[in-house]
């Protein structure tokens, strides 16, 4: 049982379905510590911290990391040797989540050396590339790639036998090592496969990022199209397991795309909505990106306020978390901020910062908006060749790094620079290149909005067919939950029915033993003391000994009704005026003392079993007989009819009739409308008919008035289901 509980528990944990996964580890826990499974219970340890941790990323919640971390005390307090390696490595895991790099490095050390002595090469692989995680979290790239690389080179990816997750687990490391770098040519390869072995294997995280890694290769090829596409779709996977880094992650992106398509309103609004919903689980450099991204919408609206207080914004987390390279491009962004507000001393203090960093960095590139500004700084101070010599290096820069924007920049303030030398044919020139330049870009800007409204339309169509989806799926659910429902009360049904038909045999059976006992002993009785007792006495000994026959008929009766159910007869083709033939045959001295006369007409064939209804229409006919006229011989007629969807046959007689208020309750077992004295019977024969009907699929009825007689209907579907 234990084994096919784990089973279920990383089926449920690799679908990331953790709110099942949990309880059934912890359900797994209490079965092996009542069974004092040493091993198992380690194991169950493993899983409640793997799901603790793995919610605690997921949700960005501090206290799962702690229980996960309690529970890998508790397991090693009896780990085997060949679960050490999982405990080391889930160890390092939740260290890493927490950002307890250096602890997480030496327990990856450990759990390396581990692996080692016990030649477990997969072990060896998944320890790389935790320990590329580590250094890639760190952004110290070149240690994170050479373990990228070590485990590649282990791997041996032309192997056919290396195992598909080990592949998967390796590529998705190379690329976030590749998309750190910026070297985006070889992410596809990669992330195709890490794709479609995720998808086989229904990894759920692993598919997510893939979808990911994949849309920011196309994002830097400028297909925004299908960027956006995988994004999206990225996205539903986040939201499907809860994760919300990634959820942030994925609008963040998004919203670049938006903003790249100039479709500035879009991409604010899901800015905010990671500012306002998942700022919590974004890391510091995530952050200074997704502030400096907002200044830069609010600087191109011409916000410039605005666009300040997110640089500062940047500026401030950026130096808490000493990155450096984002210090020196806020103090540029808020030095571009001051010249275009004419606060010049600010700008020129912001782009000393900003030079000084990128000098100590050793950056060229990446510095280009900085030497425009110092190119209008020189400017407005009239050192006009100190104006053009830096402005000239930073178009160059922008050129260099596809910054159209800047660049056009620079053309115009070289422009302004010329003409304020007097240099006409100059200024003319930068003029006209400045003017070409904003008429490819203003063409660029109408590409890129038709792009927008052309992603804007498929991603409509695209809710329209998920919203169209979502309905069809709802509405499965329902008839499934329905079907469910109708499964457990048919269930119920048929266990209850059961339990109802142990009973009516049992009651029916067992109770005539002692029945017959009482007879027995009633009848020695009476004889022994037949001549003392006074007529009085003999009396009672009758009703006692009418008491037991009576008794004994409805036992019967009940017996009969109680085996209906229980008959699995396949239903086969029957005669039902060879039926008629047999019950009237049984009914014989029934039928010879009251007269009865009984006639047919057009009785064919249906699908039922023999039995059953030779007992239904004996049963009919011996009603129609009981229930006469007294002063009439019986007639009673039966009749079939086919119609377009069933056989339907009708038993008339000209008796007594029911009255309309009753009709209902004489199918009901035990349901009498006379008294004993009047006519005989158990009150059982109707109910056991309804039951026969009920068997065969059927269904019967009665159509009468008071002293009219009475036509019963019994019909049979034409197709069976």
């Amino acid at each position: 049982m234990l084994d096919q509980l784990f089973q279920q528990i990383e089926e449920y944990y690799d679908a990331r379905q953790l709110a099942m996964a949990l309880p059934l580890a912890q359900k797994a826990l209490n079965i092996a510590t009542e069974q004092a499974a040493t091993t198992a219970i380690t194991r169950a340890h493993l899983y409640l911290g793997k799901i603790y941790q793995t919610r605690g990323k997921y949700q960005g919640q501090p206290e799962d990391f702690t229980q996960a971390l309690a529970q890998l005390a508790q397991a090693g307090t009896s780990i085997a040797a060949e679960q050490q390696w999982e405990l080391l490595h889930l160890k390092a895991q939740i260290l890493l989540s927490q950002k307890a790099f250096v602890e997480a490095e030496d327990l990856l050390q450990a759990a390396s050396q581990q692996a080692q002595q016990q030649n477990v090469p997969a072990q060896k692989i998944y320890t790389w590339c935790s320990l590329c995680q580590v250094h890639l979290e760190q952004s110290q790239l070149e240690k994170a790639q050479q373990y990228a690389e070590k485990a590649l080179h282990q791997l041996s990816p032309n192997d056919p036998h290396a195992e598909a997750n080990l592949v998967a687990a390796v590529y998705e490391q190379l690329c976030k090592v590749l998309i750190k770098k910026q070297v985006y040519a070889e992410i596809s390869k990669y992330g195709e496969v890490v794709l479609k072995i995720s998808q086989n294997n229904h990894q759920v995280e692993q598919e997510l990022l893939a979808f990911k890694h994949l849309a920011i290769f196309y994002g830097s090829n400028a297909d925004y199209k299908t960027a956006m596409q995988y994004f999206l779709q990225a996205l539903d996977k986040a939201k499907a397991i809860g994760y919300r880094y990634q959820i942030g992650q994925c609008l963040i992106n998004i919203s670049t795309i938006y903003a790249s398509l100039l479709n500035y309103d879009d991409a604010l609004a899901r800015y905010n909505t990671v500012l306002n919903d998942y700022d919590d689980v974004l890391d510091g450099y995530t952050k200074v990106i997704l502030y400096n991204n907002v200044g830069n919408i609010y600087r191109e609206l011409d916000q410039v306020d605005l666009a300040k207080d997110y640089f500062n914004q940047a500026l401030s987390l950026a130096q808490t978390i000493q990155y450096q390279k984002m210090i020196a491009h806020s103090y540029a962004q808020l030095s571009w901020c001051n010249i275009i507000q004419k606060d010049l001393p600010t700008a020129l203090e912001n782009a000393n910062h900003s030079q000084a960093i990128f000098n100590e960095l050793n950056e060229k590139g990446e510095q280009q908006l900085n030497l425009i500004n110092f190119g209008h700084l020189y400017f407005y101070e009239e050192a006009y060749e100190e104006a053009i010599k830096i402005t000239s290096r930073g178009i160059a820069g922008a050129k260099y790094l596809d910054d159209v924007s800047n660049e056009i920049k620079g053309y115009k303030l070289l422009a302004s620079i010329y003409k304020a030398k007097n240099n006409y044919e100059k200024a003319f020139q930068y003029q006209t290149i400045y003017a070409k330049t904003q008429e490819h870009l203003a063409k660029e800007h109408s590409n890129k909005q038709s792009l927008d409204l052309e992603i804007k339309y498929a991603i409509k169509e695209k809710q329209k067919e998920i919203e169209q989806l979502l309905r069809e799926n709802e509405y499965q659910a329902l008839l499934l939950k329905q079907n469910d429902q109708i499964a457990k009360q048919n269930n119920q049904l048929r266990q209850a029915n059961e339990d109802l038909r142990q009973f009516a045999y049992v009651a029916s059976h067992d109770l005539k033993e002692p029945l017959r006992m009482i007879g027995s002993y009633i009848q020695l009785i009476n004889r022994r003391l037949k001549t003392n007792i006074d007529e009085e006495t003999g009396s009672f000994f009758d009703f006692v000994s009418e008491g037991v026959v009576r008794m004994n008929n409805l036992l019967d009766a009940l017996l009969r009704y109680a085996i209906i159910g229980k008959m699995e007869d396949d239903l086969e083709r029957v005669s039902i005026e060879r039926v008629v033939e047999m019950a009237t045959f049984n009914l014989r001295l029934s039928i010879e003392d009251s007269g009865a006369e009984i006639t047919q007409d057009n009785l064919f064939e249906v699908e039922g079993i023999y039995s059953l209804l030779v007992q239904l229409f004996q049963n009919l006919i011996s009603n129609a007989i009981k229930f006469s006229q007294p002063d009439k011989k019986p007639k009673i007629h039966i009749q079939g009819e086919e119609t377009e969807t069933e056989y339907l046959f009708s038993v008339r007689d000209e008796g007594i009739g029911i009255a309309k208020e009753y009709q209902e309750r004489i199918f009901v077992i035990f349901q009498r409308l006379h008294s004993r004295a009047a006519y005989e019977g158990t009150g059982i024969g109707l109910a056991i008919c309804q039951k026969i009907m009920q068997k065969l699929g059927g269904r019967i009825w009665v159509k009468s008035e008071k002293n009219t007689g009475a036509t019963f209907y019994i019909a049979f579907p034409k197709k069976k289901i």
